[in-house]
């Protein structure tokens, strides 16, 4: 299965974003098979894409639990292909790039991720409109009731008085509230352990942290822009030719 992993490595990386992704990520290539591998299981009818409802399926989302509306959101930071015609669904490159981004999250990094999330309007500040959808999709507040819930965080947590929550304030909350972000969490721990394991991303956290500290990069984001900058001299199709399993990473 090793060699079929490889053949369809090469058939979907035809413009070279999966070879960007695997420097731009450190990725050594039983990491990437291992990944891609995962997409594939997920893709129950071998369109080479990933729909929400095989996503959920494959990692035992609840797609009708209290916090639906919260897992379609965070799907929707994968999906960066939201105005083209595969807009809804993941490709490879894509669920890569948001399996890395959120199962290597620390707590800390969770809570900006969850304050970004509803930050709709990218202000690096929460309006009552959107304190009241944060309501209703994390703390499950019924609907009728996300205007109060929203009034009364900013009332007790907005120290500059302006109507709004900062991310320092969002930071005081969940620190008082630990149990804030554990639909996230819990999250984070479903899609970990069916794909690289515990220990596998714990490795590769590693491995990221020591690369973002050397390329003077504050993100991801910005690694991948750094390696594409550089364009893409080899393929898979050339990079993946040598190693045999178990003689890579």
């Amino acid at each position: 299965r090793y060699h079929e992993y490889v053949n369809f490595m090469i058939a979907s990386d035809v413009n070279g974003t999966l070879t960007v992704l695997k420097n731009a990520l450190d990725l050594d290539t039983r990491t990437l098979l291992r990944l891609l591998s995962t997409f594939r299981a997920i893709d129950e009818d071998e369109s080479g894409m990933v729909d929400m409802v095989e996503f959920c399926d494959y990692f035992e989302l609840d797609r009708h639990c209290p916090h639906k509306r919260l897992i379609s959101r965070i799907f929707g930071t994968f999906d960066t292909d939201r105005e083209g015609a595969s807009s809804g669904q993941l490709d490879a490159a894509e669920f890569i790039v948001g399996m890395v981004r959120i199962c290597t999250m620390r707590k800390d990094e969770l809570c900006k991720f969850v304050f970004d999330l509803f930050d709709v309007d990218g202000s690096g500040e929460l309006d009552k409109k959107e304190i009241a959808v944060l309501a209703r999709e994390l703390l499950n507040i019924d609907e009728n009731s996300t205007d109060k819930k929203a009034d009364a965080m900013i009332k007790a947590f907005d120290a500059d008085n302006d109507g709004m929550i900062t991310l320092n304030e969002w930071r005081v909350i969940h620190q008082r509230q630990n149990s804030l972000i554990r639909p996230i969490i819990e999250m984070q721990f479903k899609l970990r352990a069916k794909s690289l394991g515990n220990s596998g991303w714990r490795k590769l956290i590693v491995k990221l942290r020591k690369k973002l500290e050397a390329s003077g990069c504050d993100d991801l984001a910005q690694l991948y822009e750094q390696e594409a900058a550089k364009g893409t001299p080899e393929t898979l199709l050339t990079s993946l030719a040598a190693p045999e399993p178990g003689k890579d990473g």
